[in-house]
């Protein structure tokens, strides 16, 4: 995804698709770079064995 302001306001695209961003899109992270918005990120030192999970849930917000 990128963004750019056009206009009067923040424009977001899918630039692997080549289209605007639409419903079907969810922002999970905001950042100037990968490492902004990395979801994992830190240095690891020594063996053992180590496990990650990561859930989502999606929710419509209530309609005004």
């Amino acid at each position: 995804m990128a963004e750019a302001w056009v206009v009067d306001r923040w424009r977001s695209f899918d630039v692997a698709q080549g289209n605007p961003i639409g419903e079907a899109h969810i922002k999970i992270a905001i950042g100037a770079d990968y490492l902004d918005a990395c979801p994992v990120r830190g240095v690891r030192v020594g063996g053992g064995i180590e496990t990650l999970l990561a859930q989502a849930q999606v929710m419509a917000e209530p309609q005004q």
